[in-house]
């Protein structure tokens, strides 16, 4: 493994190999409040992603200042959970430009056939007649 790459603000601090410490430090924040936020937070982006399978994002901000000004031994942390849903993908509509550039549904080079009708209706209507239950 190559050299760790020199943290002046680090320097002299003892590093804590409990891999726990940072669990337990997030359990404390707001008395458990956080992660319970943060739990219920990435639940509602996991059932998001699942329903849309576009990504989402969850970002989580820790900020930490000092409790009073001067007073460096006292800090303040505060949470803050940023969630981006996943977007459900939204079909487009293709509709068709004429030379005044006006959008329609139809395409106004195809011309319209005058004299169609939809089989499935003519068939109904031909089946009550003569079954005597139509017009």
């Amino acid at each position: 493994m190559g050299r760790e790459p020199d943290r002046p603000l680090l320097k002299g601090v003892v590093s804590v190999a409990n891999s726990d410490t940072f669990v337990d430090f997030f359990r404390d924040i707001r008395k458990g409040q956080a992660a319970a936020d943060l739990t219920e937070q990435l639940t509602a982006l996991v059932v998001a992603v699942r329903s849309t399978g576009r990504p989402g994002k969850l970002v989580v901000t820790l900020l930490v200042k000092p409790a009073s000004k001067g007073n460096v031994e006292m800090l303040m942390i505060e949470d803050q959970v940023k969630v981006t849903l996943p977007n459900p993908e939204k079909g487009g509509t293709v509709f068709f430009a004429t030379d005044d550039n006006v959008l329609q549904r139809h395409d106004p080079r195809q011309p319209e056939l005058s004299g169609l009708r939809q089989v499935v209706q003519h068939f109904v209507a031909q089946r009550a007649t003569k079954e005597g239950t139509g017009p």
